[in-house]
C-alpha cells in the first residue's frame, strides 16, 4: 500500500468511519477515456508538476466516485486504487465493467 499516499487513506477513514479495502487496477485506458470515466466524478485532491513549456503533468488525482463509501486514487496514467467499503462490491464490479468496456480495443 506504499503506493497509495496515507492521506489518501486517512481521508477515506474520516469519510467513511472505516478502513479501505483496495483493489488495484492496470487499465490501458487513454487519458481521454480516463478523464471521460472520471469526469463525473469529484475530485477531492491532486499532485501535478509543470515543465519549463508550462505544461501541467499530473502525477495523482483523488476521486470520489461514490460518496457513500468509493474514492479512486489515479496514479499518473498507469494505474488505478479503487478505496472502498466492503458492503459496496457490486459498485466496484459495475466500476470493473466500465474500465473493461473503455480498455476494449475495436
Amino acid at each position: 500500500m506504499k503506493e497509495i499516499p496515507q492521506h489518501c487513506v486517512d481521508t477515506f477513514k474520516e469519510r467513511f468511519g472505516v478502513h479501505p479495502s483496495i483493489i488495484e487496477v492496470y487499465p490501458t485506458m487513454s487519458n481521454e477515456d480516463t478523464d471521460k470515466f472520471l469526469n463525473k466524478s469529484h475530485l477531492l485532491w491532486f499532485d501535478y508538476f509543470m515543465n519549463n513549456e508550462y505544461n501541467t503533468f499530473y502525477k495523482d488525482r483523488l476521486y470520489e466516485y461514490d460518496s457513500t463509501g468509493i474514492l479512486i486514487l489515479r496514479k499518473s496514467q498507469t494505474k488505478i486504487f479503487i478505496l472502498t467499503k466492503v458492503d459496496k462490491q457490486n459498485v466496484v464490479d459495475y466500476i470493473l465493467l466500465q474500465i473493461k468496456r473503455l480498455t476494449k480495443k475495436d
